[in-house]
């Protein structure tokens, strides 16, 4: 397996016409090759710096792409677990300072002498009512925030090792 950098832009076509050894008019099979390996690849529109992975067979001219460092994959998902886990841990303690402060906010809605003071003023009442529902609203974002994240571990994890699949590793 190979990367390769478009150093200006192209499409789909100029990508096979300067990967490929045989000059001229791309085969299919070569451009489907590309593309499998290559999923985020717009066919119309390959921009300068994007990086591509070039099968290493005989129909590329592998002298144009970099070999992918031995440690090249397993260093690109240490840094996105690493990544994911820092993000993660950051999220949790956010959810859970957020849900600390609606619990204190809470127990002081539910005092006695706020219940006093309640009980003699509506308007009162009907902000500590609307200070309870966004309470609860809070609780709910935050396991649904939690929910998504955990989601979008999985989902990264299973990328991961589709491309893993992808290059052969």
């Amino acid at each position: 397996m190979r990367i390769f950098v478009i150093k200006q832009d192209t499409d789909l076509k100029g990508v096979g016409e300067t990967l490929l050894k045989k000059a001229g008019q791309p085969d299919r099979v070569s451009l489907e090759r590309i593309k499998s390996l290559n999923p985020h690849l717009d066919e119309t529109r390959v921009a300068a710096g994007t990086v591509l992975l070039v099968p290493d067979s005989p129909e590329f001219a592998t002298d144009r792409a970099d070999p992918v460092p031995a440690n090249g994959f397993e260093g690109l998902e240490r840094e996105v677990s690493s990544a994911l886990r820092a993000a993660g841990t950051r999220l949790r303690e956010g959810l859970a300072r957020r849900e600390e402060q609606d619990k204190e906010a809470g127990k002081a809605i539910k005092s006695a002498a706020v219940g006093k003071l309640a009980t003699d003023d509506g308007e009162l009442r009907k902000r500590l009512d609307d200070a309870g529902k966004q309470a609860a609203a809070n609780a709910k974002e935050a396991k649904q925030a939690a929910s998504r994240f955990d989601a979008m571990e999985k989902a990264v994890a299973a990328e991961l090792a589709k491309l893993r699949g992808l290059a052969g590793l």
